[in-house]
């Protein structure tokens, strides 16, 4: 292409001729179809310009023909482009869609673990209330410590992402910290919970009025 150009610019119609057919030729082999175009554009004019109006004028309707399909072929590629700018932005849409989805499904049950958790401390502090087996308390009381714990875990594991970067070490070095930290406090708090509520496993006067008022509901039920 750019030996024929510098033919045609001095001059020499013949050398251009040859070299802009085989630009042709090349560039149809390859499908270029912008190549095949220019090419036959300069054969027009250089056939028109040494009188071979049959020749320039095939290469004339050649032009128009490649300029035609080059400009279908843009349209369909600019019309592809849209589908494919449609396509992605509908698959971005879906996956945000499915993100919202999944954040709301956890904290579905964050708060279902959280209600758990506070419904089990409700329980051994009435379970305290009554004369049960300590044995009971102990293991009912070791169970929500774990879960309370393992919660606490677990809710700093997912967020420490911003901080360590994935990073192994980082990861190992801040859950060694953490569990340096919570696990004294965890047998600290657990120690303490059951000592109260084994020392205060009897009727209390809370335990006592509840077990009446239960009992008189019965019997005022009875026929």
């Amino acid at each position: 292409m750019q030996l024929a150009s510098f033919y045609k610019k001095s001059g020499d119609k013949k050398n251009a001729i040859e070299y802009y057919l085989r630009v042709k030729e090349i560039s149809e082999r390859n499908g270029l179809l912008e190549n095949v175009k220019a090419a036959s554009k300069h054969l027009d004019s250089l056939y028109t310009e040494t009188g071979n109006a049959p020749l320039a004028g095939k290469y004339k309707a050649i032009y128009y023909q490649y300029k035609d399909s080059a400009e279908t072929l843009k349209r369909e590629k600019e019309l592809t482009q849209v589908e494919a700018d449609d396509e992605q932005q509908r698959q971005e849409k879906l996956e945000k869609e499915a993100e919202e989805l999944k954040r709301r499904r956890n904290n579905i049950q964050y708060l279902g673990i959280v209600i758990g958790i506070i419904g089990l401390f409700i329980a051994l502090v009435v379970l305290g209330m009554f004369k049960v087996s300590s044995g009971l308390i102990k293991a009912i009381s070791f169970f929500v410590f774990l879960m309370l714990f393992e919660f606490i875990f677990l809710i700093f594991k997912k967020n420490i992402y911003s901080i360590t970067q994935g990073e192994p070490w980082k990861d190992l070095a801040f859950m060694i910290a953490l569990a340096a930290l919570l696990v004294p406090l965890h047998h600290w708090l657990e120690h303490k919970m059951l000592d109260y509520l084994t020392s205060h496993n009897r009727l209390t006067s809370a335990g006592l009025h509840i077990k009446r008022k239960l009992f008189r509901r019965t019997k005022q039920g009875e026929p």
